[in-house]
C-alpha cells in the first residue's frame, strides 16, 4: 500500500521512463509541508472543539425534523464535516441565510446522478433512498472557533423554524 502511494502521489512514475500506474502531483513542497507539520501539532484540540460542539447541537435542537448524525463505538468523527438530514431542507437553508447563519449542501446532487457516473453506467439505476438523503443533507457550522452561545443562537433559529 504504500509503495502504490508513494507511486500514485508522483503520477505514477517508478523511473524516468517507467510509469506503472496512472497518478497525480501530490507531492508537498517544503513551505507547504512545514505549515502542515505545525498544523497537526493542533489538530488533537480542533477535533476536540469541533466533537463538543457537535455534542450541543444535540444537546439544544429540540426538533424531531432535524436527524443528527450517530456514532457508534466502532466509529470516532472528527467532524470534519457535519452533515445532518433535515425536512424542508431546502426552506430552513434559505431562512438560515436570511438570518445571517451559514449553512452548507454538501453533496446534494447523489452519485448516480452525476454526470461522471454515467460514463460507468450508474446512471442506470433508480436509488431512491439516496435520492431522497441527498435532498435533506444540510450542514451547520461547528468549527472550532464557534462559542456555545453561537451554537445556541443556531439551535434557537432551527427550532424557531419548525415550531412555525
Amino acid at each position: 500500500m504504500y509503495e502504490k502511494i508513494k507511486l500514485y502521489r508522483n503520477h505514477g512514475i517508478k523511473s524516468r521512463d517507467n510509469v506503472t500506474i496512472f497518478g497525480v502531483n501530490s507531492r508537498l513542497d517544503s513551505l507547504n509541508a512545514e505549515i502542515l507539520s505545525f498544523r497537526l501539532t493542533r489538530l488533537e484540540n480542533i477535533i476536540r472543539k469541533r466533537r463538543k460542539n457537535v455534542m450541543l447541537y444535540k444537546k439544544y435542537l429540540k426538533t424531531d425534523k432535524v436527524n443528527l448524525p450517530v456514532e457508534n463505538k466502532e466509529n470516532f468523527d472528527p467532524y470534519v464535516m457535519f452533515i445532518t438530514q433535515c425536512k424542508d431542507r431546502d426552506k430552513l437553508h434559505k431562512y438560515l441565510n436570511s438570518k445571517n447563519v451559514q449553512s452548507l449542501i454538501y453533496y446534494g446532487t447523489p452519485l448516480h446522478l452525476h454526470v461522471a457516473s454515467k460514463n460507468i453506467g450508474l446512471n442506470k439505476f433508480k436509488l431512491p433512498n439516496a435520492t431522497k438523503i441527498a435532498s435533506r443533507v444540510l450542514s451547520f457550522p461547528h468549527h472550532q472557533y464557534l462559542k456555545e452561545s453561537q451554537i445556541k443562537h443556531v439551535c434557537k433559529l432551527i427550532n424557531k423554524f419548525y415550531e412555525e
